[in-house]
């Protein structure tokens, strides 16, 4: 009995640590430093060889200018695509793995503790994160396809810990950069999204509907999400460095906010829902669909909120 109990501690103090650490390192965000782009010559412009900047209300276009500053390098090597730009104080991939490992391990520390069912959820569905609107920016994000797997324990016939990882292929604006940005050396970069969390679950029992046995069931979590921009150090995706003067029809230097990632930029994330399961259809194998909302409460200052849809197969493993 005294070696399962002390078993049954370190097992505990395993989950607790890697539950705390999770949320702890989302929380804490390090400063970033953004050195402002130089602003375009106010007297003599340089055409640019292809790209040209429309004037508003005019039915003519002008040369864009060339940039007037090059692209910068950090210490890693990394060419940023935003001239100026020094990302500071990110951190590496390790703790981007290790984000999306501590959903996994925090299950794993459930399932030595209770030894029950285990559930295993290969899924994918959409997210429709819309618009961000900062006080002098926005931000709109695209409609994005997620894929991902859940694995579950059982503590007891209702109650089931669950982590979960997703990968999105875009996380970036659909609206930048605009035009001058472009022509002033600021490149579209592909961002990606890694997103893990560990999640309650109560299941609310078998129901015969349709002639099988179902199970609706409701859920809340934490975790964050990870931004991986893989040709570069960072990412506009809201707002604009350079706008066109509606006098002059020249590129100015734009005052008003942008909104910049860098590569492994963690944002803390809650998540809440439900779904139905129609587990052991065919032996362990059943299926499972989800609707849930994720909210990042300081996403850039702001609160961003985005509706979640998945399916799919679901195995289920051992007896509760």
């Amino acid at each position: 009995m005294s070696k399962f109990s002390l078993f049954r501690l370190a097992s505990a103090v395993f989950l607790s640590l890697s539950f705390s650490g999770l949320i702890c390192a989302q929380i804490y965000t390090p400063p970033t430093t953004v050195t402002t782009p130089a602003a375009p010559p106010t007297t003599t412009t340089i055409p640019a060889p292809t790209a040209t900047v429309t004037t508003p209300g005019a039915g003519s276009s002008t040369p864009a200018p060339v940039p007037t500053t090059s692209p910068t390098t950090t210490a890693t090597s990394v060419t940023s695509p935003i001239p100026g730009y020094t990302a500071q104080g990110n951190y590496g991939p390790g703790r981007t793995i290790a984000y999306v490992i501590a959903p996994f391990a925090v299950v794993g520390a459930t399932y030595l503790l209770g030894h029950h069912q285990v559930e295993i959820h290969p899924n994918a569905g959409f997210v429709w994160p819309g618009a961000v609107d900062f006080s002098d920016a926005t931000a709109h994000l695209r409609d994005e396809g997620i894929y991902g797997l859940k694995t579950g324990v059982f503590l007891n016939d209702h109650v089931e810990v669950e982590g979960s990882f997703s990968y999105m292929n875009h996380f970036e604006s659909r609206l930048v950069p605009t035009g001058v940005d472009h022509a002033f050396g600021i490149q579209p970069q592909t961002v990606h999204g890694l997103l893990y969390d560990v999640n309650g679950i109560w299941n609310f029992g078998k129901q015969q509907i349709l002639g099988s046995k179902v199970s609706p069931y409701v859920e809340g979590g934490i975790g964050g999400l990870s931004t991986l921009v893989p040709d570069a150090n960072a990412a506009l995706i809201g707002g604009q460095f350079y706008r066109t003067d509606p006098t002059t029809g020249a590129a100015v230097f734009n005052p008003t906010r942008t909104v910049v990632v860098h590569n492994n930029t963690a944002f803390f994330a809650v998540n809440y829902g439900g779904g139905i399961k129609a587990t052991n259809l065919w032996g362990p194998i059943g299926l499972r669909a989800d609707i849930r909302g994720r909210t990042f409460p300081n996403f850039r200052g702001e609160s961003l909120t985005w509706p979640e849809a998945t399916a799919g197969i679901t195995f289920a493993i051992g007896e509760r």
